[in-house]
């Protein structure tokens, strides 16, 4: 009986029809996906890949553009365009058209996309995530074979999967992604010895070698699933690796050349190009502030945000004082304000809770306290526990302060020579909790108490943008109730 063929172009508008919902309702939230595609050279067979991305990506409303470079570009000039698109917030995916001239290190341009940006996922340490199994873009034309396997409802777990191709583009990839749906995985290369006694064995068999119908029907598994990566011009007709008239009589499934994992792969490169904006539109880090009428300024973290430096939104500002400067700091810049009394609630926790429910409504990551004079219940602590911290003046290397201005006042009266504040996580509801660092400031002979308070101050605010950045790329982390700054 034939083989069920797999519909690569069927499947791949499916895909396409459902990033395409995704692009628009993105849209409408003001970010239109953007997806830049590079080109060194000129080669016939990319300008026809391209092409097909580029007319993809504009049906669905992805807003797709081409960096075409000439081909003797130096490194340098491809750096430097990777580099601007990297910086440039309208361009949310990035794929670098392979092949390169032989003269470029493929390598090396590759690792210049930014992480998030690499929507073909090219970039080694996205292959690194693709291993390790961590949250990452996988190489679209991966990505296509797997989904092709899947619309097949056959099981791939325990399978014998047989991958021929060991490139860093398809091959590796693939074999991967197979390993980690649980198959039972073996590569095969261009030096595997007798070839056909591994194809044989093969439950599902994926070719992506390059080389027009290597694969034969005695080289087929009755049964089989057969996915046909390779595109190869015969007689100016297009074909695959696999013998597909032949092999289609014994195989269970398998995929057509063209039609089968080619616009696969254009639909999951659209696919990952609407992801990366969806992430990169609501992965920045939503901080909730708790603050009064002291502490320092909240200026510096809103322009640093409002500069792009941080990758970070302030999401509320919660006072238990209605005359706090910090609300009307937040209100000035659009940001949502709350004011919350403490006699309003029977019981500290009842206050906490409000607080802590407001919080939660904006999806919160992190929780700043700036100058908030309320003792937090343990509650509170726990529920965003290593999620809330606290930055006060200290007398170093001591932990202790507060955040009126004694601290100063005792540090020009003891003629200390430094002082500087400490930011900690608050785990109990006695302000305790791992220090996460602290920073030292030196004192003048002839500084004033309101010279060491706008100096603390100064420190303080580097220290909170330092730990929103860190706290942000996962950087800060808890063991055994001590902080560890990762590198």
């Amino acid at each position: 009986m034939p083989a069920q063929i797999i519909d690569g172009k069927a499947l791949a508008q499916k895909v396409l029809e459902s990033a395409g919902k995704k692009a628009k309702e993105l849209a409408k939230k003001g970010t239109v996906p953007g997806l830049a595609i590079v080109q060194i050279g000129d080669l016939p067979e990319s300008n026809l890949y391209i092409r097909k991305k580029l007319e993809a990506a504009k049906a669905q409303g992805v807003n797709a553009r081409l960096e075409k470079l000439r081909e003797q570009a130096s490194f340098e000039e491809v750096a430097a365009t990777i580099e601007e698109l990297n910086s440039d917030k309208s361009v949310h995916g990035i794929i670098v058209q392979l092949p390169l001239p032989v003269h470029v290190d493929t390598m090396r341009v590759l690792n210049l996309i930014a992480i998030e940006k690499d929507v073909d996922g090219c970039n080694p340490k996205s292959q690194g995530k693709l291993l390790c199994e961590e949250k990452g873009f996988a190489p679209a034309t991966a990505k296509g074979v797997m989904k092709l396997l899947q619309s097949t409802g056959e099981s791939i777990v325990g399978k014998k999967a047989v991958m021929v191709g060991a490139s860093n583009i398809a091959g590796k990839p693939i074999a991967v992604m197979l390993l980690n749906a649980e198959a039972t995985v073996t590569i095969c290369h261009k030096k595997t010895i007798d070839l056909a006694s591994y194809t044989r064995d093969a439950d599902i068999l994926v070719v992506a070698t390059g080389n027009a119908h290597l694969i034969k029907e005695d080289m087929v598994k009755e049964g089989a699933i057969v996915i046909d990566v390779g595109i190869n011009r015969v007689d100016g007709k297009l074909v695959g690796d696999v013998d597909f008239e032949k092999v289609k009589e014994k195989a269970g499934w398998i995929t057509p050349v063209p039609g089968g994992v080619g616009p696969m792969t254009v639909a999951c490169l659209i696919e990952n190009a609407v992801e990366a904006t969806d992430q990169q539109t609501k992965s920045k880090l939503r901080i909730g502030v708790l603050g009064s009428t002291r502490g320092t300024d909240l200026q510096a973290v809103i322009d640093a945000i409002e500069k792009g430096k941080l990758d970070a939104e302030i999401a509320i500002v919660v006072s238990n004082e209605r005359n706090a400067y910090i609300l009307e700091r937040a209100k000035n810049h659009g940001i949502d304000t709350h004011c919350v009394s403490h006699k309003e609630f029977p019981t500290r926790e009842a206050f906490d809770n409000a607080i802590a429910e407001k919080l939660e409504e904006k999806n919160v990551d992190l929780v700043l306290m700036i100058g908030f004079m309320r003792i937090l219940s343990g509650d509170f602590c726990n529920r965003f526990k290593y999620r809330l911290m606290n930055i006060h003046p200290s007398l170093l290397p001591m932990f202790a302060g507060g955040m009126d201005t004694d601290v100063h006042s005792e540090v020009k009266k003891l003629g200390l020579k430094e002082t500087g504040c400490t930011l900690h996580f608050v785990t109990a509801e006695v302000d305790e909790g791992p220090i996460i660092m602290q920073q030292k400031v030196a004192v003048g002979e002839n500084d004033s108490v309101e010279d060491i308070k706008n100096k603390v101050q100064k420190a303080e605010q580097q220290a909170i943008l330092k730990a929103i950045e860190l706290f942000g790329k996962g950087k800060i982390v808890v063991e055994k109730n001590k902080v560890k700054i990762l590198e």
